[in-house]
């Protein structure tokens, strides 16, 4: 029998293991280049037959002799040598168990060369493939497993029979045992026959469940600059509970939302204890502790905002985080009546506060408006707790008091503010910073009584989005607001709706549109913004936009209540940096209510929305 071809009437191989034993080739072969001597570079051929094109591209790419450059023929010798398995066994993984393959130095067989003599030059190398037929599985069972659980359906009898679909069914059985309970399953045994007279496969594996465990104790470095107690309660390890691999995913997952790890690593201890409790080992690099950061936004409208913070990450050693904020807009605006409008914010957060999944929010804020319809100066105190939910779900509320005086067409006005802020947030965008896919959406309800007088605003946000090629994405947003239970005299004015701007109507001044009141304009109580965006993504960094938004204003609470409106469209690009898309809009107003400026320039790092 030719030894190259493969081939055999009975074959036992170690499936689970392939992947492992390529990665480690790889590994090898890369510390030799390291010290090879170059070489002129060999032509490198493929032949494949009738291979698919996608595993003829998966087999570039796991055989070495096809990313050689210029090595040294004892290289390419055993590059190639080795490829003889890596090749089979991409193969394999695709059904081709008759496969044959021939590497050929300068025409003469790899496997024929002696590792100590290897030729002082290799012009050519010359892979061809005779794949043959694609084998099927004429047994697939993998005993025990959980009653509920299915296979696969590429792991049935008449399938083709690819390793990798073995592989990953072995893999979810293992998965369902363990989520039940079972965290030590493990493949007991396995038996794959090749019978090449019937071009079929058997492919029959055993596994051992092991017991039913339950989480022990998380156990934790003694860290100077972590309590292990404040440790385990952030992680919220269920202890005493079923063993499930996604609770302690959870639990990992909590960890690094606090943001004082820079890595974080919970792993199952080797033996569970005679009670029948599983400990979880943890180990962690914890991030530096202090953090600044500045950033920058232009509008051609707004002016320049600069803002910047400083942040420490672990204050007690509990993974409490102070943050000082400060944000200053409209430098540079062109109306002369318009000053800098400057908020600064001290916050301070405790995660795991009450339970693993709630959070601490305490601030102080001062903030600064100094525009052409309204000044305010105003400072705020507040509280607040933030659930999670669960992976796309986060809900809040808190208490907060203002204090504040504001100046606009109504006159001067004081104002003591209690608020009961309240928010729900869903997040199933593929990609918050560069979203594709999926939806978000948030809303914002707040009780207040602003010197007596008692309502409440609301404000819903929510944005969907579509891909229909790789190259071209859709987005859609709406905003919709609300003032119910007070006038507009006798709401503070911050907390009335405007449109224009960057985050409403591109195109548009910013916050120029309002409603009639006194002799001047006010925010309205009702609001309406929508936006649609196409959005051209590159086959490099860069990429564009164009789209289009609405805005609507009313007096009353209902959105489009004795509203006025207005439009804007525009054009974008957008570049891919390390830190998110930055993006630039150029936007002009269009149909009524048409601004003296008829271009608007916007910069700054993100989508839009």
């Amino acid at each position: 029998m030719d030894k190259l071809s493969r081939k055999c009437e009975c074959l036992s191989m170690n499936l689970l293991t392939a992947s492992a034993r390529r990665n480690l080739g790889g590994i090898a072969f890369a510390a030799l280049t390291l010290l090879a001597t170059h070489a002129d570079a060999a032509k490198v051929a493929l032949n494949a037959g009738v291979v698919p094109t996608e595993t003829v591209a998966e087999i570039r790419t796991t055989a070495l002799v096809f990313s050689l450059e210029a090595q040294a023929p004892e290289d390419i010798v055993a590059a190639a040598q080795g490829d003889y398995a890596r090749i089979l066994s991409v193969l394999y993984d695709h059904g081709y168990f008759g496969a044959s393959v021939s590497i050929l130095l300068d025409g003469r067989e790899a496997a024929t060369f002696s590792p100590f003599e290897a030729p002082a030059r290799i012009n050519t190398v010359s892979v061809r493939i005779a794949p043959g037929p694609i084998f099927r599985l004429s047994r697939a069972a993998i005993r025990p497993v959980p009653a509920d659980w299915r296979a696969p359906a590429a792991f049935h009898a008449g399938q083709p029979a690819s390793t990798a679909a073995m592989r990953a069914a072995v893999g979810s059985a293992i998965d369902a045992w363990r989520e039940r309970g079972h965290a030590k399953a493990r493949l007991a045994d396995q038996e794959v026959l090749v019978l090449h007279q019937n071009r079929t496969v058997d492919a029959r594996f055993r596994l051992d469940p092991g017991p039913r465990l339950r989480f022990g104790r998380l156990r934790a470095p003694r860290d100077s600059a972590m309590w292990p107690e404040r440790l385990r309660a952030i992680a919220g390890l269920p202890e005493g509970r079923v063993f499930s691999p996604s609770a302690l995913a959870r639990s990992a997952e909590r960890l690094r939302d606090t943001g004082a790890f820079s890595s974080v690593t919970l792993r199952e201890a080797a033996q569970p204890n005679a009670d029948g409790t599983l400990d979880i080992l943890a180990s962690y690099a914890l991030a530096k502790p202090r953090r600044i950061g500045l950033g920058a936004e232009i509008s051609s409208s707004e002016g320049i905002a600069v803002e910047g913070f400083w942040l420490h990450r672990n204050l007690f050693g509990g993974a409490e985080r102070v943050r000082v904020d400060t944000r200053v807009e409209g430098l540079g605006t062109r109306q002369a009546s318009d000053g800098a409008d400057v908020t600064t914010t001290l916050r301070f957060s405790r995660p795991a506060t009450l339970d693993a999944d709630t959070r601490l929010d305490a601030w102080l804020a001062f903030q600064r408006l100094d525009d052409t319809a309204l000044d305010e100066r105003s400072t705020e105190v507040g509280l607040s707790l933030s659930r999670f939910v669960s992976a796309r779900q986060r809900a809040g509320a808190g208490i907060s008091y203002r204090q504040a005086r504001f100046a606009d067409t109504l006159g001067t006005r004081s104002f003591s503010i209690w608020s009961l802020p309240m928010h729900y947030e869903y997040d199933g965008r593929d990609d918050p910073a560069n979203a594709r896919a999926g939806s978000f959406a948030r809303l914002d309800a707040t009780p207040f009584n602003a010197s007596g007088s008692a309502g409440v605003r609301a404000l819903l946000d929510w944005r969907r989005y579509w891909s229909a090629t790789d190259r071209a994405s859709l987005a859609v947003r709406v905003q919709l607001g609300s003032v119910l239970g007070t006038s507009i005299a006798t709401t503070p004015p911050d907390l009335l709706f405007y449109s224009g701007g960057a985050g409403t109507v591109r195109g548009q001044p910013y916050q120029s549109l309002g409603v009639e009141s006194g002799s001047g304009q006010t925010g309205g109580r009702g609001f309406l913004a929508g936006s649609i965006e196409l959005r051209l993504h590159g086959t490099g960094r860069f990429g564009g936009a164009a789209f289009v938004d609405y805005g609507s204003v009313g007096t009353g609470p209902a959105p489009l209540s004795n509203a006025s409106h207005h439009m804007g469209a525009g054009l974008g690009l957008r570049y891919a940096s390390l830190a998110g898309p930055i993006r630039l809009d150029l936007a002009t107003p269009i149909g009524a209510n048409k601004p003296a400026d008829r271009l608007f320039l916007y910069i700054g790092l993100g989508q839009a929305f």
